[in-house]
């Protein structure tokens, strides 16, 4: 009889409360995170600072700032609240360096630079899958619950693939038949730098934080709908590439690619959804990319 004894805390209905208002607490500090984020890439837009420092400095305010903030709220609640904000200060420092590294080994279409450096560029930013290997060892049910999990992987890559590739063809033909003209054609070391830029800061810190976190936030622990946490997640998700990517919209491919770019972020949180897993989001996002890059000659 004694498996059926259940002790019930006398504080449970103030601990509900507690943990709603924290929720509610990390969410608006998400919010605030992508928007002063988006601010302060503004500004660097504005200054104009020289290449690759100024899609470094983007990348660090958006995509290392994301996995930062990830990070430090896997490490909540059993690290102490100044021991959490080292890790995550230092992971972000950490990201900052491998997007420099990165930026700065990128040799552009044409350029005198050896094409190995770029391809030593493009290890350097995947190393950022590091950091969450030692996530994961240090708090593991916090990592998965951002949905990082290791389970069906295979699956997962080949559905978000063939997802992303196949928004990223519809693309391809609306633009075509709209006689939308193609951008350059990208070698092969820049797709394999910007492969591993998408998977190893930009795509990642955009899954981590919108379906990652937010999904978790807004869908299972404030237990809202499935369109009341897609719509949100995915004007966030766009809000970067209105204001931090203007370039984007001033080539001839802009217009078309944005309400994509829309499309690609309320598909990701359905198959968070469907999956409970980031992977597809992420191989989902990679995709689109690769083929907007290899098929039209845009990289967003």
């Amino acid at each position: 009889m004694q498996l059926l004894d259940y002790v019930v805390r006398e504080d449970w209905r103030e601990r509900t409360k507690e943990m709603r208002r924290e929720t509610i607490r990390l969410w608006r500090a998400l919010q605030a995170l992508v928007i002063l984020s988006a601010l302060s890439s503004f500004v660097v837009s504005f200054l104009c600072p020289s290449q690759p420092w100024k899609d470094v400095c983007h990348t660090a305010l958006s995509s290392c700032l994301f996995i930062g903030f990830s990070v430090w709220t896997a490490l909540r609640p059993e690290e102490s609240e100044k021991r959490r904000v080292a890790y995550a200060g230092l992971a972000t420092l950490i990201l900052v360096g491998t997007a420099a590294v990165g930026g700065l080994l990128y040799s552009p279409p044409g350029g005198a630079q050896d094409d190995a450096w770029t391809i030593v560029g493009s290890l350097v930013m995947l190393s950022s899958w590091g950091l969450l290997v030692w996530a994961h060892g240090r708090r593991r049910a916090a990592i998965e619950q951002l949905g990082l999990t290791t389970e069906k992987w295979t699956g997962s890559v080949l559905l978000g693939g063939v997802a992303g590739a196949a928004v990223g063809v519809h693309l391809m033909l609306t633009g075509h038949f709209a006689g939308l003209e193609h951008g350059p054609r990208p070698d092969w070391a820049t797709v394999v730098w910007q492969v591993s830029y998408w998977a190893g800061l930009r795509g990642l810190g955009e899954e981590l934080l919108f379906r990652g976190l937010g999904f978790r936030l807004l869908r299972e622990r404030l237990g809202r709908g499935f369109w009341a946490t897609a719509a949100p997640l995915m004007v966030l998700n766009v809000l970067p590439y209105l204001v931090t990517r203007s370039s984007v919209v001033d080539e001839p491919a802009g217009l078309w690619v944005l309400p994509y770019v829309a499309l690609v972020a309320l598909l990701n949180v359905a198959l968070r959804e469907w999956w409970r897993s980031v992977i597809p989001c992420l191989a989902c996002n990679v995709a689109f990319n690769l083929v907007l890059l290899v098929g039209l000659g845009y990289v967003v």
